[in-house]
């Protein structure tokens, strides 16, 4: 019984480890970032990576919706998803924009921030206005300022929801450097 569970033991270390050792590849094979680059003082967005697909919903790039490409959420029960770009910024004050369009946005049954909006992780922001029900194209927008030399940081277009849809018009997505 002992060697039994001491093989069983090492076969699910090994299973970990390997686990792992995939992940540390993922990890090492992104390239590192390079620092954003403006023109006119706008950077336009692209690459977005989708975060925490929910049960029972679904994240979906490129989809059309009213003429216009979007980055979309469809809210599973209980769902809280997004669209997440990091990017590298010099020094400065920014504003990420976007236009926001909601169908059918129910607020879960717990915890705050619900509704679809704008968030960036830079220390010192606020999240956009949050939206529920349904609204057309919005424009959303929040204002941050980075102060390291080269600063990482993440912009999310996000969904906290029990039901409902969210579109982030991709045309729309932008970095702007305020003056």
């Amino acid at each position: 019984d002992d060697a039994t569970a001491l093989e069983r033991e090492a076969a699910a270390l090994k299973t970990r480890l390997t686990a792992r050792a995939q992940e540390l590849e993922k990890i090492l094979a992104v390239p590192p970032l390079e620092l954003m680059r403006f023109t006119d003082g706008v950077a336009m967005l692209k690459g977005w990576q989708a975060v925490d697909v929910p049960a029972g919903g679904a994240l979906t790039p490129n989809r059309a919706v009213d003429g216009k490409r979007a980055l979309a959420i469809a809210a599973g029960p209980v769902t809280s998803a997004s669209w997440r770009l990091k990017v590298l910024l010099p020094p400065g004050a920014y504003r990420f924009e976007a236009a926001v369009r909601t169908a059918g946005v129910a607020p879960l049954k717990f915890g705050r921030n619900h509704g679809a909006g704008l968030r960036v992780t830079a220390p010192g922001t606020t999240r956009s206005p949050l939206w529920l029900g349904s609204q057309s194209w919005t424009n959303a927008q929040v204002s941050f300022h980075t102060s390291a030399r080269e600063q990482e940081v993440e912009l999310i277009c996000e969904l906290r929801a029990s039901a409902g849809e969210a579109w982030f018009d991709a045309e729309s997505l932008r970095l702007v450097r305020v003056p």
